[in-house]
């Protein structure tokens, strides 16, 4: 009897190893929301008008720069730097300056960027997605992140 026992609890922890080893690791919580700083932002739209990249051209973007409170980024057309200043959900931009290539086609893309980043009041993130707004609430700009390379 006490063979049969012993055999029984053998198959029984063997059993429960194997469950145990089958577990899956919990699966990330995607509702969490990017952070602002260290994050390559893709713009996605501005004023309202989704932004497309051309053939040639790089992508619209911005990184917010933790330790520095700087940000650079590209237009579509020129490089962009400048600093910033986070206050509660308060964001702004200041002293932005780009270099000075001539891109006909990410043209208006760039200056509707610029003057988004100029009116920057708040900065909202909601999972993936980073949203600029002026003073008033209203939507200038909105982001996605990407992983940085």
């Amino acid at each position: 009897m006490s063979r049969f026992i012993d055999s029984r609890l053998l198959i029984w922890l063997i059993t429960a190893f194997l469950l145990a080893g089958c577990q899956t690791a919990p699966t990330p919580n995607r509702s969490a929301d990017t952070p602002l700083t260290n994050t390559y932002w893709k713009l996605m739209s501005v004023h309202g008008q989704a932004v497309t990249v051309g053939n040639g051209q790089r992508e619209p973007h911005i990184v917010l720069n933790a330790e520095e409170h700087r940000v650079q980024g590209h237009t579509g057309c020129n490089s962009l730097s400048g600093s910033y200043k986070r206050h509660d959900h308060g964001l702004t931009f200041n002293q932005i300056v780009t270099t000075r290539m001539f891109c006909a086609d990410a043209a208006d893309t760039e200056q509707d960027l610029l003057d988004a980043l100029e009116h920057t009041a708040r900065a909202h993130v909601q999972q993936d997605q980073l949203t600029l707004e002026d003073a008033d609430g209203q939507p200038l700009a909105r982001f996605e992140s990407r992983l940085m390379q």
